[in-house]
């Protein structure tokens, strides 16, 4: 049996048991639903981003990204269905609702970077920088619009969001942070810094 196979069992079985315990919960829940749906999502995403993966070693730095992202994503996702699993146990159930919403609002900013960025450097680099500041408590928004997102130049930004994450992440206490890619220039907005603009008016992906 292959590699990719343990795993797809192994994920089939927590969604098995998740499901399991849903039908336990009371008969009178009417959010029963919203569980199995988020259920089937993330095992939805956990499986492509298993078959997305390749079981060999990179040869380039680009590829290195793309998996170690994934990696990212599927560990995410594992997560989430570990906790939305004990949850349902200890039937708090809106406790397990409450933990659905936050878990749609990074699901947008997922949507956000692959829908509108067509540079796989790019792509990876704000999906990182997404679940970085996640792991910190870090209140994180990305909005992109029309086509903008396809005038950055990955290395570009990359050196200048450095520049700005670094005085960011000398600021205590709560912080948010907050992105938007307009026409040609980017700007990141805060509740600790001044607002930065990034142009690049002459950048292309």
């Amino acid at each position: 049996m292959y590699r990719k196979d343990y795993w797809i069992l192994i994920l089939t079985g927590q969604v098995l048991v998740t499901f399991a315990a849903v039908a336990l919960l009371n008969p009178d829940c009417n959010k029963k639903i919203h569980i199995v749906v988020a259920g089937l999502f993330f095992y939805i995403a956990a499986l492509l981003s298993i078959y997305l993966i390749p079981s060999y070693d990179a040869s380039t730095d680009k590829e290195k990204k793309i998996i170690h992202t994934f990696k990212l994503l599927k560990h995410d996702f594992q997560n989430h269905l570990q906790v939305l699993y004990s949850l349902i146990q200890l039937k708090k159930n809106n406790n397990a609702i409450d933990y659905i919403n936050r878990i749609n609002s990074t699901t947008k900013i997922i949507n956000q970077i692959f829908n509108n960025i067509t540079d796989c450097q790019a792509i990876c680099y704000l999906l990182q920088l997404a679940h970085n500041l996640k792991q910190k408590s870090i209140g994180f928004d990305i909005i992109i619009s029309g086509k903008s997102g396809n005038l950055i130049k990955y290395d570009y930004i990359q050196k200048e969001l450095q520049k700005y994450l670094v005085q960011f992440d000398q600021v205590q206490g709560e912080k948010e942070l907050k992105m938007v890619f307009n026409d040609s220039e980017i700007e990141l907005d805060s509740n600790i810094l001044e607002k930065k603009v990034i142009h690049c008016k002459n950048s292309s992906l």
